[in-house]
């Protein structure tokens, strides 16, 4: 083999290896993102509690007992 195609085979490895460890990279990071967004949901799903405990809590205290 000339040197051209060893040279050619070296870099068309390395620029795979490039786009699976970017493909690796972005991979981890839609798991983050899916992560936080469960996070997210969570957390809404508190809020709309309390919500509704903070209007149970409103509607039976008498405002002027």
């Amino acid at each position: 083999m000339s040197l051209e195609v060893v040279d050619f085979r070296f870099r068309s490895l390395a620029f795979l290896g490039r786009v699976l460890s970017l493909t690796g990279v972005n991979a981890y990071f839609t798991g983050v993102n899916a992560y936080l967004t469960g996070v997210n949901a969570y957390l809404t799903g508190v809020n709309a509690y309390l919500t509704g405990v903070n209007a149970y809590l409103v509607s039976s205290v008498p405002l002027f007992p």
